[in-house]
């Protein structure tokens, strides 16, 4: 049921934003009632449409079957919680140098890694395929086997440290062609093969509490006037051949607490609506909208190694697995406000604080 919050109760998130007593929040349970409603007037194409500076898209959904939103404060992994060497595998550390600190934030597994990738040959190319029925050339393993052995070998984290990763995209790579720089990446040219195999890749993010953890936005990444230390990522991106040959680099972020059992939500249409500022450059299609945390300073200690989890609507563009997925827009999902991630920053920092509101 919807509900309602006092002016007391609101307050500023990434921009000013008022409200009156009559404003309506609700639960996630709620919002996902929205969402299948939007799907079901939507009939069979499974889309809804999003408008943006650039038009109206028909983009896919995305939301977490959750039963509530937690604020989460992360931090970097500890040097003690090292994933198991696995049988004639390697783990090594994977570091950021910053200034005169150095911040651990994962590790490297590899499985015969030189014999994955081969040896690297100058202009060259690889494909890639969306899909179930898409193979990596010469690999003993289908697509559907390969999800199957990473998920496998990233399950046992969850209970060792807590950590857990949910599939956000999958596709196989192609054998290497010779290939040419064309106005729209690389051309291969299919007649002129350099080796005989490929690998799928496996792209994960990190959830709490079942809610993918996104990255950070934009203007969070370190500044004189954000923050000094790093960022923790919460990704990890899984190379596999077969199942002794494979490479994964992981970098989860750890919970340190939660600040709020779970928020209120603004609705699904009202953040739909304000999406209408986004996309205001060249390539920017978007194809998904997706409910996820994203990470944004602590206002209580900008500079320090943790962060906060604060959940937005993302509007995703996915121009193919041989490009990176990315962020065109987002909305504050308790607020419904649209965040401009380009504007610049005019007051020390504080609009990349975390700020939200309970019930």
């Amino acid at each position: 049921m919807k509900k309602g919050l006092s002016i007391l109760c609101l307050l500023l998130f990434l921009f000013p934003y008022s409200a009156t007593a009559e404003q309506e929040f609700y639960t996630i349970h709620e919002i996902q009632e929205q969402a299948g409603e939007m799907l079901n007037a939507a009939g069979l194409t499974g889309t809804i449409e999003v408008e943006t500076t650039k038009g109206k898209f028909n983009v896919s959904i995305e939301i977490p079957e959750v039963d509530r939103v937690p604020i989460v404060q992360i931090t970097f992994p500890s040097s003690d919680q090292v994933p198991p060497v696995p049988e004639n595998g390697t783990v090594t550390e994977h570091t950021v140098e910053y200034y005169s600190a150095s911040y651990l934030t994962g590790w490297v597994v590899d499985v015969n890694r030189d014999e994955l990738y081969g040896e690297y040959v100058k202009n060259t190319h690889r494909i890639g395929q969306y899909g179930m029925d898409a193979y990596a050339d010469g690999s003993p393993l289908t697509m559907e086997e390969s999800i199957a052995f990473a998920e496998q070998i990233l399950h046992p984290y969850k209970e060792l440290y807590g950590w857990e990763f949910a599939l956000q995209r999958a596709y196989a790579n192609s054998r290497r062609y010779k290939a040419t720089a064309g106005r729209n990446g690389f051309v291969a040219d299919m007649d002129h093969p350099v080796d005989d195999t490929g690998y799928y890749t496996m792209e994960f993010k990190q959830t709490f509490y079942g809610i993918p953890y996104d990255g950070y936005l934009r203007f969070t990444y370190p500044s004189k006037n954000d923050r000094e230390a790093p960022l923790s990522a919460g990704n990890l991106h899984f190379d596999l051949f077969s199942p002794d040959c494979y490479s994964y680099v992981m970098n989860p972020s750890a919970e340190q607490a939660v600040l709020a059992e779970d928020v209120p939500l603004c609705s699904l249409e009202t953040c739909i609506k304000a999406f209408k500022n986004s996309c205001r450059y060249s390539g920017q299609t978007p194809t998904r909208l997706r409910f996820v945390y994203v990470a944004l300073n602590d206002p209580n200690d900008r500079n320090g190694d943790h962060l906060v989890l604060v959940p937005v609507w993302m509007l995703e563009s996915d121009k193919g697995p041989e490009w990176v997925l990315g962020g065109v827009g987002f909305v504050n999902a308790q607020t419904g406000e649209w965040i401009n991630t380009e504007q610049k920053d005019k007051n020390e920092g504080r609009r990349s604080d975390a700020v939200w509101f309970g019930w």
